[in-house]
C-alpha cells in the first residue's frame, strides 16, 4: 500500500509500539518551526478531526477516509464550536435530523473558530440528533463536496496558516453510512477525543512559544545588543545562565 509521510509514520509507529509520549516529541520538533500557524496548518486537523472516525467509525468509513488523511491526499477537521456556545458541548444547536426517506440526515447550524476549516475535505461534526443537553449529540462526518457548506475565512490574531473558519450547514444531506458510533452518544465520543486534544494542544503551545521562537529570538538578540559597551551576553546574569545546556544551544544560533 501506498502510505505518504505521516502515514508511513503511524504503520511504524503500531509496530514498534510508539506511544503518546512519542508523538509529543515529535510535536516538539515540528514546533521549532516557530510557527504556530504552519504547525496547526500541518497536523491540527488530522490530530483533531481523524480520532473519532479511528475510534468510533464503522470499518467502510475508517477504510474510505484514514488512508486518503494520513497519506496527505485529504484534510480533515473537528467541528465543535459553535457562535453561540463556544465549546460547551451539552449546548451544541446545530441540528441533524432524518429526512422522510430515513436513508440521510438533513444538518442546518454554524460552526466557529474550526482549524483547517478552509481547505477541509472531511468534517467531523457535533450535531443534535436528539433533545436537550448531553443526551442528544452524535458524530456526523461531512465532506465538501455535499452541496449547502460554506466556509468563510476568520480574520484571526495570527496562525493564519491554520486556515481557520466559520461554516454554514444549510441543509446539507448526509447519508446514514457517515454516522460516527452510535446515534445520540456523541456526547460520551467529544469527551474521549478532548483527551487528545487539550494535551497535544498545550503541548505545541508550549513547544512553540517556550522551546524554539522566544529562546532563539533572546538569543540573536542577546548577540546583538550592548550593555555598558560590552556584549549583552557576557554580562554577569547572561555567564551564569549561558552554564546551563539550553542557553548554550539557543546562543549558539546565529
Amino acid at each position: 500500500m501506498e502510505w505518504g509521510c505521516l502515514g508511513a509514520l503511524t504503520q511504524r509507529s503500531l509496530a514498534q509500539g510508539f506511544d503518546a509520549f512519542h508523538e509529543l516529541i515529535l510535536i516538539d520538533e515540528v514546533c521549532r518551526c516557530g510557527s504556530g500557524g504552519v504547525v496547526w496548518g500541518l497536523v491540527e486537523g488530522l490530530q483533531i478531526g481523524l480520532p473519532p472516525v479511528l475510534h468510533f467509525g464503522s470499518a467502510a468509513l475508517k477504510a474510505r477516509v484514514a488512508p486518503e488523511c494520513l497519506r496527505g491526499r485529504k484534510v480533515i477537521c473537528l467541528c465543535i464550536s459553535e457562535p453561540y456556545a463556544g465549546s460547551d458541548v451539552a449546548a451544541l444547536r446545530t441540528t441533524a435530523v432524518w429526512d422522510a426517506s430515513g436513508q440521510h440526515f438533513v444538518v442546518n447550524g454554524e460552526k466557529k473558530w474550526i482549524t483547517n476549516g478552509m481547505f477541509a475535505d472531511y468534517f467531523t461534526v457535533a450535531v443534535r440528533t436528539g433533545g436537550e443537553g448531553n443526551k442528544g449529540l452524535s458524530f456526523l462526518l461531512l465532506e465538501k463536496s455535499m452541496p449547502g457548506i460554506s466556509c468563510k475565512q476568520m480574520d484571526c490574531s495570527g496562525v493564519w496558516a491554520s486556515g481557520t473558519a466559520f461554516i454554514t450547514f444549510d441543509n446539507v444531506r448526509v447519508p446514514m453510512e457517515n454516522l460516527i458510533g452510535t446515534e445520540n452518544e456523541g456526547f460520551r465520543y467529544v469527551m474521549y477525543n478532548f483527551n487528545h486534544e487539550v494535551r497535544d494542544v498545550f503541548a505545541r503551545c508550549w513547544a512553540t512559544v517556550l522551546t524554539s521562537a522566544c529562546p532563539l529570538s533572546a538569543g540573536a538578540l542577546s548577540c546583538r545588543r550592548t550593555a555598558s559597551a560590552a556584549c549583552a551576553l557576557r554580562t554577569p546574569s547572561a555567564t551564569r545562565r549561558s552554564a546551563k545546556p539550553s542557553a548554550r544551544r539557543c546562543w549558539s544560533t546565529p
